[in-house]
Parts: structure tokens; sequence; C-alpha cells
């Protein structure tokens, strides 16, 4: 975990005093870590439709709400609940920064590259 106004710092060996003072500021910024595995997929140019919907846009990480049977998000193995991280053409951007706008012409392009991150207790 990671906390912080302007710049994110690593709670470790931060005392506590410090950590519930950072709490109180506005705006916050808070990065959670995790072990679960991360893949990526590629959509190549040729590609229609991905055949998947995210709950909400970002700015922020998006949990995969459907995926299509038969659309290159099933073919791909994307399930509910994964969630989407990072996207981009040749770079994968962070999705933590991404205007909405930016983020629906992202998933028309190809070719188009994503990282999601799968939950394995689910």
């Amino acid at each position: 975990l990671k906390v912080g106004k302007d710049e994110l710092l690593p709670l470790d060996h931060m005392p506590a005093d410090e950590f519930k003072a950072f709490l109180k500021e506005r705006p916050l910024r808070l990065h959670f870590s995790s072990s679960a595995p991360l893949y990526e997929v590629f959509a190549e140019e040729g590609v229609g439709k991905l055949g998947m919907a995210f709950h909400g846009l970002p700015p922020g990480v998006l949990a995969v709400k459907a995926v299509a049977d038969g659309l290159f998000g099933s073919q791909y193995g994307v399930q509910p609940d994964d969630l989407l991280l990072q996207v981009g053409k040749d770079e994968l951007i962070v999705l933590d920064d991404m205007p909405a706008e930016m983020f629906k012409g992202f998933l028309k392009d190809r070719p188009l590259r994503m990282l999601f991150q799968r939950d394995e207790d689910d």
C-alpha cells in the first residue's frame, strides 16, 4: 500500500502518526498492491468488437462487468470481475490518470494491448 497527496509514499516503516495525518488530507491517493496474477491480451488489426463491458469509466481501474460469448474477450479468457489496469497501442498506459474519452478511443483502436489482473480467490 502506498499513500500520499501529491506523491505516493510506501507505508513500510511509516510512523502511525504520519499515516493518520495522510488519511485526513484531501485529495488523498491510495495505491494498493496485490499478488493476484496479471495477464495481457492483444487485439490485432482486423479484430472487431472486444465483447467486454466494464463497470464505469476511467480514471481508475475498471472491473469487467460482462464478456460476450464468441467474441474477442471470451476467446482470450477474460472473465467477469477481472480488473483492467492498463491499455495502449504501443505502450501500456495506467487507467488511474486516463480521461474517459481517451479510454473510449482506445477501445476502438487496433492493435490494442490490455493488461488485466485476476483474483484467484473468486
